[in-house]
């Protein structure tokens, strides 16, 4: 979970249970800025907590511990491209993800103008 803004408040608005029940589902926030912008450290640091946890599971559950799969979230300020270099760049990552799909949602109303607007060099 990343957030763009001085508070971050997708925290207080998630079920707090979640992830404290008996079930792999939890929830990560990287509050250090926009993943698009900053080192991308945190994310590969969640990422590794995520193969840790299911490793820590899985030798205490066997095949019963099972990870579906791990989902990012970003604001819609974030440019993925960096994001989705970092699934090529760390060792651990790359050992243990893959990249599945990307969903980009945009307004409708400025898509094109905004696709089509002149951006600094």
């Amino acid at each position: 979970e990343n957030e763009f803004g001085d508070a971050a408040i997708d925290t207080a608005l998630i079920d707090q249970n979640v992830g404290k029940q008996d079930t792999v589902e939890s929830i990560t926030t990287l509050d250090n800025g926009c993943l698009c912008c900053t080192v991308r450290d945190d994310l590969v640091g969640a990422i590794r907590g995520i193969v840790k946890t299911m490793e820590d599971r899985y030798a205490k559950e066997g095949s019963k511990a099972k990870l579906d799969g791990i989902l990012i979230e970003t604001t819609g300020m974030a440019d993925p491209g960096p994001i989705i270099n970092t699934f090529g760049k760390d060792a651990d990552v790359v050992h243990y993800c893959k990249i599945d799909g990307i969903l980009t949602v945009v307004d409708c109303a400025h898509f094109l103008t905004q696709l089509h607007r002149e951006r600094p060099a």
